[in-house]
């Protein structure tokens, strides 16, 4: 059998890459594997897409290369095989499954394609961004160079688009495994999904993936005066909810007795809940626990009534998207692409909270805003007066004003949070992030640095061995 050569990336969540690679060492006999670290796709730290395809053509072993996207899976080798056999025909060029209409002309796609290196090399057609290998095809296709199509039958699933999609989308949402069943049927395969793909949670750049898709996406709404919103639960707020639909009993005692809900009555708590509900179905982003999984492998484990969550976001019919518990602390990590001070320079930031603790950050750093305000929510031992208090914040809130809200305060912030939202406003649920003083449970996983201004991970994530260093 010829000798064949993979080139694959590594963007997007890490488990796609390692999945299409467990597979490739189950089916598949490459002489090499070669994997592009490109981060994750259209973040300002990729690299155009067609550059690192064209490196690593070049820097192959063989002269049979397979271009792959890292969200296929290979699920038998007769294909492969029947790649082989079309391109022992020095004239053809490449042969692959999926090819589109570039103009009006048919080419091949780099989803899983097996290109002659020496031919392609000697046309000298360098690739660009974009997608990968449409200047070189179709300057072949002007040579009337043959570009064969091969009907994979049912030995190739690709997800599609899974450079776009995070952990939280493919695993908790379960889009990675409910694709894969679905192809399933339609095809007759017998392949299970377990065999391929290994949840082992988040690593940091899932986490960094996140962060990014959550704060972009808040400074795009700030930019076009667009509504946003963050809400987290946290294990109070999510025992609230439990108790709420299972614990009739506990809801009202906690609403009255916790002194971080403080409910002035049983009935307002019943109001409040049903508000939450909808706000976090109205919300950009819910937090859920399950993406401790991996890198916050401690908190994973150490959860309580966070084991119910996915119950409970069933009976509240709360479906995501989905963004970690600590995403507050994720908005400040140092070595992440994208962070909460740079959304914040120069624009309007109104803060909602029991203190004033972005008033002390800046303090410590200077945040550059170009307008300031605190609106303090009460925290006295009345609690129709700290319900009173809440319910006054929308009195002189103008949505078009104040660029962003960053609000703590429990459930009464989250109120604050979804009714912002509702208004046209832009609210990002920070919790206690901004004190960076991290509670004995979650001091196992993040620290403060320079001047308590910043956080680091402390990682648990386990990488593994990787499959290519195996060849």
């Amino acid at each position: 059998m010829e000798e064949y050569s993979i080139i694959t990336q590594k963007c997007g969540c890490h488990i796609l890459v390692d999945s299409f690679l467990k597979s490739v060492k189950k089916h598949l006999n490459p002489t090499e594997i070669i994997i592009s670290n490109s981060f994750f796709k259209y973040s300002e730290r990729n690299k155009d897409h067609g550059d690192w395809v064209n490196e690593g053509i070049k820097n192959a072993k063989t002269n049979l290369v397979i271009l792959a996207d890292h969200d296929i899976l290979v699920l038998d080798s007769e294909y492969v095989n029947e790649m082989i056999k079309v391109m022992q025909d020095k004239e053809v060029l490449a042969c692959g499954y999926h090819d589109y209409p570039f103009d009006g002309i048919s080419l091949l796609l780099p989803d899983f394609t097996m290109i002659n290196k020496e031919m392609f090399l000697k046309n000298g057609k360098i690739l660009t961004g974009g997608n990968p290998l449409y200047d070189a095809f179709s300057y072949a296709h002007s040579l009337n160079q043959k570009m064969i199509k091969i009907d994979s039958g049912k030995s190739i699933f690709h997800l599609g688009q899974g450079s776009l999609l995070t952990y939280s989308e493919l695993i908790v949402e379960s889009e990675f495994k409910n694709k894969f069943e679905a192809w399933k049927k339609q095809v007759g395969s017998d392949a299970i999904f377990e065999n391929y793909v290994i949840d082992d949670g988040m690593d940091f750049v899932d986490n960094d993936w996140l962060n990014w898709r959550v704060l972009k996406k808040l400074e795009n709404c700030i930019v076009r005066k667009e509504p946003f919103s963050t809400i987290r639960l946290g294990d109070l707020g999510l025992r609230y909810l439990y108790d709420y639909f299972f614990n009739s009993k506990d809801f009202t005692h906690v609403g009255l007795k916790h002194p971080d809900l403080a409910m002035p009555s049983d009935e307002i708590g019943r109001e409040l809940i049903k508000e939450l509900i909808a706000s976090m179905k109205n919300a950009d982003w819910v937090d859920h626990p399950d993406l401790y999984k991996g890198v916050f492998g401690d908190l994973y484990r150490w959860r309580g009534t966070l084991k119910e969550v996915n119950k409970t976001y069933r009976e509240a019919e709360i479906k995501g998207p989905f963004c970690s518990s600590l995403q507050g602390c994720l908005a400040f990590v140092k070595d992440f692409e994208k962070n909460l001070y740079d959304i914040m320079r120069g624009r309007r930031v109104l803060y909602v909270g029991p203190q004033d603790e972005l008033g002390n950050l800046a303090n410590r750093k200077d945040l550059n805003l170009s307008e300031y305000k605190f609106y303090q929510l009460s925290m006295s031992e009345n609690h129709m007066e700290r319900y009173n208090n809440m319910e006054n914040f929308m009195k002189d809130f103008d949505p078009d004003y104040w660029d962003l809200v960053l609000v703590t305060g429990s459930l009464y912030g989250r109120t604050i949070i979804g009714r912002i939202k509702e208004a046209g406003g832009r609210a990002f649920d920070l919790g206690q992030a901004v004190l960076f003083n991290p509670n004995n449970v979650f001091n196992t996983v993040i620290k403060s640095v320079q001047n308590k201004t910043y956080f680091e991970l402390i990682s648990h994530y386990e990488k593994g061995k990787s499959y290519a260093s195996d060849r």
